[in-house]
């Protein structure tokens, strides 16, 4: 009886400090040559930690995958040498991601420590990009996009279905001439289709109008429809509204220039049922909407610039009927911008996106993690020094442990601690950047991974078992 007691006690007091936790952190671009790092994309992972694809720009645009802990620190980094633009959690836990590689819509994926399982690439079209990825109730992978001629007047809109395996089903590509169509969202519908949210535009200058596409389980095309707000509408979100239909989540542009969020709420053939404004938000793509587990939906923009010329990021809570609940602005930097929002596990939600630092000229890495009223407690900002990026797994270790290196890396090597260089690092990627050291003959005991960078040198400490 004192046992189990210890043991519920245990649980209730981890229930209640992950409950508790909130966190605001920033961390400088990953790359040194980097000006700019962004959070584009944040789901929770099963260890309720963080993964977040981030966008790093060196003058050619980079895509990471970088995981962290419950609390926001930084635990490991991927670099998949493609570019990424979604992430879901599969229900064995793994990633599932979705991008570009080689020109051709990407499906991939990864174990919980963001190496890849499997790759596909497939699509039709001119150079099909994935956009947005969803994962169904039969356990397959449904991925949207783009394919861009952006030389010339018209894009469509691509689809791609795949096992849970990889193995492709389906591919299909929609769209007519003289009009450019884009794929930024996409949604399992209840019976087992799938429903892609983006936008419709005429030429290369005309109005541009939220438009949906339903397609069967089969990849046939079912209806689409056509939301027309302002001159400028843009379909960023495609939410579930349960078993009756879903949500359009965009942004339409007003006359001085700003934008409003723009909801549409429809039935399950597309149809309207109501439609919502909130909001005076800045230009641009800088924005996030997640459903929330107790029912409605909580929207992540950042407002048009004040008088102290500041953006400000500001969340509003709507119910299932788009009534505003609560809106609230947050972030204790002069400048921050939204990308991505989630639902957390404790009803709290997580925001990834970016802050303006002024003094570094530099766009970097902004994480968020706020209650269920979007409270929060600001927190010093985190450097990610290059001894933080240096990851190390597992650790302890009974056989192997693969090392992240830095991009400046010169040499790895695992020393004694009494210095004897004791083994150096096997390539574990084609980067060169993840690499593996074999331990299961050393004794057990402590050792140093010793990495040697064009400036520095840095250990870090493992155990063997």
């Amino acid at each position: 009886m004192g046992r189990m007691l210890f043991l519920v006690l245990g649980l209730m007091l981890s229930w209640s400090l992950t409950a508790q936790t909130t966190f605001e952190k920033v961390f400088p671009p990953y790359f040194p040559s980097s000006s700019e790092s962004l959070g584009a994309v944040i789901v929770q992972t099963p260890d309720q930690g963080y993964a977040v694809i981030a966008q790093e720009n060196d003058g050619t645009i980079r895509k990471l995958l970088i995981q962290f802990s419950v609390t926001g620190s930084l635990v490991k980094v991927n670099d998949y040498l493609s570019s990424i633009s979604d992430v879901k959690v599969a229900s064995d836990e793994r990633l599932v991601l979705a991008g570009q590689k080689d020109n051709s819509m990407l499906v991939m994926k990864t174990n919980q420590d963001g190496f890849p399982l499997w790759a596909t690439t497939g699509g039709e079209g001119y150079e099909p990009s994935a956009t947005s990825v969803c994962l169904t109730a039969d356990g397959s992978i449904c991925t949207a996009g783009t394919a861009d001629r952006s030389m010339y007047s018209d894009s469509k809109i691509v689809a791609l279905r795949t096992t849970a395996d990889g193995t492709i089903l389906w591919s299909r590509i929609f769209g007519t001439a003289g009009k450019r169509y884009s794929g930024n969202s996409v949604l399992e519908s209840p019976d087992g289709g799938i429903v892609i949210l983006g936008t419709v535009k005429t030429g290369m200058t005309g109005p541009e109008d939220i438009f949906m596409l339903k397609l069967s389980a089969t990849g046939d095309s079912m209806w689409t429809k056509i939301y027309d707000r302002s001159q400028y509408d843009i379909g960023r979100f495609i939410l579930s509204a349960g078993t009756s239909g879903f949500l359009a989540v965009g942004h339409s542009w007003i006359p001085d220039g700003n934008n409003r969020f723009f909801l549409v709420r429809t039935d399950l053939q597309g149809d309207t049922l109501w439609t919502r404004e909130f909001g005076l938000l800045s230009p641009g793509d800088v924005l996030g909407a997640t459903a929330v587990a107790d029912g409605g939906y909580l929207l992540a923009g950042v407002n048009a610039k004040d008088s102290l010329d500041e953006s400000k990021i500001i969340l509003y809570r709507i119910d299932d009927q788009g009534t505003l609940l609560w809106s609230k602005k947050v972030g204790s930097y002069q400048s921050e911008y939204v990308f991505s929002v989630t639902g957390i596990n404790d009803h709290g939600f997580a925001l990834s996106g970016s802050i303006w630092d002024n003094n570094t000229q530099t766009m970097k890495l902004y994480l968020l993690k706020t209650d269920s009223l979007g409270n929060y407690v600001p927190s010093a900002q985190p450097e990610m020094t290059l001894n933080d990026a240096v990851q190390v797994f597992p650790n302890p270790a009974t056989d192997a442990v693969q090392v992240f290196l830095p991009e400046n890396t010169l040499r790895a090597e695992l020393v004694s601690l009494q210095g004897e260089c004791m083994a150096v690092a096997e390539p574990a990627d084609p980067t060169g950047r993840t690499v593996i050291f074999r331990i299961s003959d050393f004794a057990s005991g402590i050792y140093l991974i010793r990495i040697t960078t064009t400036t520095t040198v840095v250990s870090r400490k493992i155990v063997k078992l």
